[in-house]
């Protein structure tokens, strides 16, 4: 009998939106989420810096931030692929459309970047891309 070794070389983490009214709210449980630094500014233009640079904001800020799920971060350049999953996008849509707008542009546009090992997914108004 032979036993087949989970796979993993993907990470699922959870974006609660539970917690998600507006931009500030976004801003700071995504830095949170992802464990972006200190240094982080929680605007839309550090998101966007830090979700284009996250495997070196991991390997020199949190190199043990995916260590439970994949041993290191070496593995990131074998394939691994994180997907943000988030939950009730609703809330943030309902309460700020317009700031709903600019995170999923920002969202879509790092999916696209396919230089990075972020997907982000949310089965209310993203779609896969």
């Amino acid at each position: 009998m032979s036993v087949n070794k989970p796979d993993l070389s993907t990470v699922y983490l959870i974006l609660d939106g539970n917690n998600i009214l507006t931009k500030q709210d976004f801003l700071r449980e995504i830095g949170a989420l992802l464990k972006f630094p200190d240094y982080y500014g929680n605007n839309w233009d550090a998101l966007e810096e830090c979700l284009g640079d996250i495997v070196s904001i991991w390997q020199q800020e949190n190199p043990t931030f995916l260590e439970p799920f994949i041993g290191s971060l070496d593995a990131v350049d074998k394939g691994l692929k994180v997907n943000v999953i988030w939950l009730y996008p609703e809330n943030m849509f309902n309460n700020n459309p317009d700031d709903f707008g600019t995170a999923i542009d920002i969202l879509r546009s790092a999916n696209s970047n396919k230089t990075i090992p972020l997907n982000f997914y949310s089965s209310s108004y993203m779609g896969e891309s």
